[in-house]
């Protein structure tokens, strides 16, 4: 499982130049991270996706200015579900699907990978789109103001494996989040959840 992860988080990621958070995108009815209208790219999720059985991750900030030029090529579509979800180039998929936002704002994604076997992981990611705006010039040209948009990483959740310990269901309240979690016997008994209450 290790391997897993340190060779999906290899991957190199990208996604849209001018960016902003929105409720819906024109695409799809599901909620959506979007940019001109377009959702942000999956491969840009991917940078928070844990390392480790223990959901640690690398990373907390996306630039997404270098993430257009990276990833504008790399095709990905949205279900009816509202998951966006590319291919790896392992054989499996990394996806995500905007839940809605927390009281304070932040938006709330569960996000999956799946590294080209049978499991598939789910986490819950809660992020913000955090732009840097600065002065940028040479010592004989003008001043050029200058901004670059990040992803924020504000926390990392990882729920688990299918119906093993993966998500069944999440309903936002205020600043918290209740998540039922499965907990079946094996990945494909569905039968058994358990509920737990995420406070930020």
């Amino acid at each position: 499982m290790i391997n897993i992860y340190k060779g999906l988080f290899g991957l190199i990621l990208s996604c849209f130049s001018t960016f902003v958070l929105a409720a819906d995108a024109e695409t799809t009815s599901k909620p959506q991270l979007v940019v001109q209208q377009q959702p942000i790219h999956p491969a840009c999720i991917a940078h928070f996706l844990p390392i480790d059985p223990n959901g640690t991750v690398s990373d907390a900030m996306v630039n997404l200015n270098v993430c257009e030029k990276i990833n504008k090529n790399k095709i990905f579509t949205i279900n009816p579900q509202g998951f966006s979800s590319y291919k790896t180039q392992f054989g499996g998929a990394i996806g995500y699907k905007v839940l809605g936002k927390l009281a304070s704002g932040s938006s709330v994604l569960q996000a999956f990978v799946n590294g080209g076997g049978s499991g598939t992981f789910d986490s819950l990611f809660i992020v913000s789109v955090a732009p840097v705006t600065f002065i940028n010039q040479t010592v004989d040209s003008p001043a050029n103001e200058q901004t670059i948009v990040y992803l924020k990483l504000e926390r990392a959740i990882f729920v688990g494996d299918r119906c093993l310990s993966g998500i069944a269901n999440v309903n936002i309240q205020g600043n918290s989040i209740y998540l039922t979690q499965y907990q079946g016997q094996n990945a494909v008994d569905c039968s058994k959840t358990r509920q737990v209450i995420i406070k930020m």
